[in-house]
């Protein structure tokens, strides 16, 4: 894994290198740098309260930066967006089947940068690098016959999974608020750390676990799983009334190669719908990967926003947790040895997060 984060020290070496010459030459106009860091928090507590209720606290942050460049007919664009978010409800000692009161709300990493040649007055031929993983560690919860928080299991880390593109297409760019970039050829890499994490407060027998890969359609043992395909990025970014910006970006990416890439350990990913080897081939081959993130920040004064933000995500390689009895755990089946396994399927996943809290735009 040393590769990877060397390579993802050269990707966030060229987002600062950007940043450092915009500062440096900021009397260059061919530069143009700027971005918005934010905490939000909410807060709610109760004494002696008939009707019921709990202790809840959570914090959130997130923040955005950006350096472009354009001299003549070149151009380079960089954006580095950071999220992350913890939320607790219950107080520990009050509430005994919440093991860990403090759970991850929110969780991102994205870097990109993309360089490119104007051939027309609203069309470059480019070339992009996108990079997205997780700051720290993600995971399920296990409970006990009565109801009871006892371990976790851990489900993602810094590396585990990340996902890379790089694609070389065209660029439009109509206006300055709204860009989209097609490329027929992008290769696209699913990276899982495999190192073993030491887990605290778990059992023994939890201790050290490491990131299920084949959760995210990686053959098991594998580190790595490569495709190439089509892939189509748009970004917009305006007020849209006063005192009101909002931002998307909306990713589709089709691998030609995932119907030949499939095997054995990727059929067991769905265990609510039993296909065949070759059902399971003739379906990935209509499957597109779709990942559309929104930014909503609603500017009250220089120093006080209400941001809002959600995340649409399909990859019909990733398993998504089963909770059909709607207790908020992921379900479990049993295996003929006795021991236990989570259920998982396929399917959209959702994030949002709503916060009010200080933001700062620069």
């Amino acid at each position: 894994m040393n590769k990877l984060y060397v390579l993802f020290l050269l990707v966030i070496g060229c987002t600062i290198s950007s940043y450092s010459q915009a500062v440096l030459f900021n009397k260059d106009s061919t530069w143009q740098f700027g971005g918005f860091v934010g905490v939000s928090a909410s807060q709610a507590a109760y004494y002696q309260w008939v009707p019921g209720n709990q202790f809840a606290l959570s914090i959130n942050c997130n923040a955005a930066g950006f350096a472009k460049f354009k001299k003549g007919k070149w151009s380079w664009d960089n954006n580095l967006e950071a999220k992350y978010g913890m939320v607790a409800l219950g107080r520990y000692k009050s509430v005994p089947d919440r093991r860990y009161p403090f759970k991850k709300s929110d969780d991102l990493l994205q870097i990109n940068t993309q360089a490119g040649y104007a051939i027309g007055k609203k069309m470059e031929v480019s070339i992009l690098v996108n990079f997205k993983t997780q700051f720290a560690g993600g995971y399920g919860y296990k409970l006990d016959s009565t109801g009871k928080e006892y371990s976790k299991t851990l489900t993602s880390k810094f590396a585990g999974p990340a996902f890379m593109k790089l694609g070389l297409g065209f660029t439009y760019k109509p206006t300055e608020y709204f860009t989209l970039f097609m490329s027929p050829v992008t290769g696209d890499l699913t990276i899982v750390d495999r190192s073993q994490v030491r887990i605290s407060n778990v059992p023994v027998e939890d201790r050290y676990q490491r990131v299920n890969e084949v959760s995210y359609g990686l053959k098991q043992g594998s580190p790595v799983l490569a495709g190439v395909g089509a892939y189509v990025k748009a970004n917009f970014q305006k007020d849209i009334v006063k005192n009101v910006n909002y931002k998307t970006q909306l990713e589709l990416f089709y691998d030609y190669t995932f119907p030949l890439s499939l095997n054995d350990s990727a059929f067991g990913v769905d265990q609510t719908k039993k296909l065949s080897p070759d059902q399971l081939r003739k379906e990935a081959r209509k499957q597109v990967d779709v990942d559309w993130q929104n930014d909503v920040v609603f500017k009250v004064n220089k120093y006080i926003s209400a941001t809002l933000f959600w995340r649409i995500k399909y990859r019909w390689r990733e398993a998504v947790p089963v909770d059909k009895n709607k207790d908020g755990f992921q379900d479990t089946i049993e295996n003929p040895d006795g021991s236990k396994s989570l259920v998982t399927r396929r399917g959209v996943q959702i994030a949002e997060v709503l916060g009010i809290g200080f933001a700062y735009k620069f």
